[in-house]
């Protein structure tokens, strides 16, 4: 028993540092990368499907579900999309799940409204996963060793295409619709930052255009994988923002803007700094409260009470999906500190419900 004890303990330590963990390690050197030149619609991929969830509609009260493997089950999705709004969409961990009236609903629905935009939720967890350790590093190397990433970060592809193409083959209406890159967002956590960053390409390959912003929540790293991914990169989008929060996620500046994020860690491991990059998400994109990474700095959370955001110094940025870039702020490492308890309560108070993943489907 001490023996599984002390292994368990060393392959956890493994998982969340990265950077002892590639030191002197043969098998951790990067080997090829997942995006290794091949056709990526010459795919052809038998597995689990994706579930798409968004929000289209103020009167909405429930996801419409949608589980596909191919193009044939979104048609009905197309047409709703196609009403006039810009587009979000956001790719979760490997182990996120959505039902039709979870808080995930309701956490898209107020986005959706905050936003003014479409929202779109990918998860691609496999049927039979379980969320053991052992079982999500297990699945993260089988997800690039199959070609799964390539094949969900195809799928949103596709959605986005098909859209457009709804918009600009409707020639009768009077609203606008999605007809440029520029009216896309997308995020991604964990190693959904991977699979968004992914789409942007794929789109940019098919359009020659950039998504208007690629948002990269504590990005996985390579660590653990057998089979190593690229990662997110400053040309994937007009602007690349990654939050770096935890060990788990990649630790290297790798975007136009990159913001390293001070938490207290309250769990042995500091789990729970990786998923503070959720968290962060779902306040910042609802809009409950802006959070401002500062040069050499702490940074600031400001709880929203319905007035404009002050202007924001030269040495700040604002963190999230509402984030926009600025010449001098290129390559620059921005920090937010959160480890004061009044600091911490102020965060997690302002997410409300939104501040308990156990309570998410």
């Amino acid at each position: 028993m001490k023996m599984v004890i002390l292994f368990n303990s060393f392959f956890l330590a493994l998982l969340l540092n990265e950077c002892t963990a590639m030191l002197g390690s043969k098998w951790l050197k990067r080997g090829k990368s997942s995006s290794d030149e091949f056709d990526i619609d010459n795919l052809l991929y038998t597995g689990d499907p994706i579930t798409f969830a968004c929000v289209t509609s103020e009167n909405q009260c429930k996801f419409d579900l949608i589980k596909s493997n191919n193009d044939s089950a979104l048609p009905t999705l197309y047409d709703a999309l196609n009403n006039g709004r810009d587009l979000s969409l956001f790719i979760h961990g490997i182990g996120n799940r959505v039902t039709k009236d979870g808080l995930y609903f309701w956490h898209a629905k107020e986005w959706f409204l905050k936003s003014g935009k479409n929202i779109c939720i990918i998860t691609y967890a496999y049927l039979n996963s379980c969320k053991s350790m052992f079982n999500v590093v297990q699945s993260l190397n089988k997800m690039v060793k199959t070609k799964r990433l390539e094949f969900v970060a195809k799928q949103v592809r596709d959605l986005v295409l098909n859209v457009r193409e709804k918009c600009l083959n409707d020639t009768h209406s009077s609203v606008s619709c999605l007809k440029h890159m520029s009216q896309v967002e997308i995020s991604g956590y964990s190693f959904g930052g991977h699979i968004a960053s992914r789409t942007c390409d794929y789109l940019f390959q098919k359009t020659n255009e950039k998504v208007k912003m690629l948002l990269a929540l504590d990005p996985s790293g390579n660590s653990f994988l057998l089979n190593k991914v690229e990662y997110p990169k400053s040309d994937n989008a007009d602007f690349v923002q990654i939050v770096h929060t935890s060990g788990v996620g990649i630790e290297r500046q790798v975007g136009d803007v990159d913001i390293y994020l001070k938490f207290k860690s309250k769990t042995l491991l500091g789990l729970d700094k990786h998923e503070l990059g959720l968290y962060m998400h779902f306040g910042t994109s609802a809009k409950r409260f802006h959070l401002i990474g500062e040069e050499n700095g702490n940074g600031t959370v400001v709880v929203n009470t319905g007035e404009p955001l002050r202007q924001l110094k030269p040495s700040e940025c604002l963190i999230g999906v509402y984030g926009t870039l600025s010449e001098h702020q290129k390559g620059k490492r921005f920090e937010l500190v959160l480890v004061q308890e009044k600091e911490i309560k102020l965060f997690f108070d302002t997410l409300d419900v939104y501040g308990n993943l156990e309570r998410f489907d």
